[in-house]
């Protein structure tokens, strides 16, 4: 599911590559492609702005005799090349083009990689600040809603009817009455105030467990494929195939590099997952007790009122 998949051609005999001198293509060559997920705040039409998980499909190859390196990037709208430009601003470096050798190549094609994977790790403790507030207010929500008044048959004197000429049984019989079927009234009220209803907030909790469940499979693909993407560089720099003008100090300084910030980046995933785990049994729990709630509260609104006779 992460689409991960990497070949190179140093092992193959020379007459089954593909040179094409004219365009920088020695027919030795690596590529890699994957796939990426992230949350990302996407515009709902009504001014506010709304999560949601979007995916980037990447495909490079690099040129281990030229430097030249081919990217293509798949998404549905051009948030990654915003991205690509204001790197490219900072660090001069990612712009392959004004590399004067394989090297500074090489180093601009790591450097891009981070840039995409960094995107996916970027938005993720935000989201889940936010999703964490949701809930609360939920919650928040589904207790002050029942909070509403709750009629006492008790409260009702029948003392107020004295003076009315009406025996004292008669009375308290007809005050009974009167309680009773007010609190009839009161529970049909109830049963069609939908919005005093839990249900509501039933459904939103359930929406959210189920948004941190996708979360938290989208943060094991990225794990995957950035312990994917990191064992095959750490694989290319050990074969003895690759050509001289790759092998330098500078090449092996730049994978140390890139290996350490991808484990920054493992590091704030972890972060991440373990979050997600504790609000996923934090839901859980809490999502038992309003079904606990709802349940009790059909039995009690739906079972019919008898009245004294």
């Amino acid at each position: 599911m992460t689409g991960f998949d990497s070949y190179d051609t140093l092992e193959n005999h020379q007459s089954s590559v593909l040179e094409i001198p004219q365009l920088g293509r020695s027919g030795l060559e690596h590529g890699i492609q994957y796939m990426l997920r992230s949350v990302e705040k996407i515009p709902d039409g009504t001014g506010n702005t709304t999560w949601d998980i979007r995916q980037m499909a990447v495909y490079h190859k690099f040129d281990f005799i030229h430097g030249k390196a081919f990217w293509l990037n798949i998404k549905t709208d051009n948030s990654m090349s915003r991205r690509i430009k204001e790197a490219m601003a900072e660090d001069p470096i990612i712009n392959s083009a004004l590399s004067k050798d394989i090297s500074g190549s090489f180093a601009a094609t790591l450097r891009t990689h981070l840039v995409h994977l960094e995107w996916c790790d970027k938005s993720s403790r935000e989201y889940i600040y936010d999703i964490h507030g949701e809930i609360r207010k939920t919650l928040k929500g589904f207790k002050e809603a029942q909070t509403g008044k709750k009629y006492d048959i008790h409260s009702s004197s029948p003392v107020e009817h004295v003076g009315s000429g009406m025996q004292p049984k008669t009375i308290e019989t007809n005050g009974l009455r009167h309680s009773f079927s007010r609190r009839l009234t009161e529970e049909i009220e109830d049963l069609t105030d939908l919005d005093r209803l839990p249900f509501r907030e039933s459904e939103k909790l359930d929406s959210y467990f189920e948004q941190l469940e996708t979360f938290s499979l989208v943060l094991q693909l990225h794990r995957q494929t950035l312990r994917d993407i990191a064992d095959h560089y750490e694989s290319l720099a050990a074969r003895d195939s690759l050509p001289s003008e790759m092998v330098t100090r500078s090449f092996y300084s730049d994978l140390d590099s890139f290996s350490y910030r991808i484990g920054r980046i493992q590091k704030n995933l972890e972060v991440c997952v373990t979050q997600v785990k504790f609000l996923m049994s934090w839901l859980r729990k809490e999502r038992e007790l309003v079904g606990l709630f709802i349940s009790v509260n059909e039995r009690t609104v739906l079972t019919p009122t008898c009245l004294p006779v």
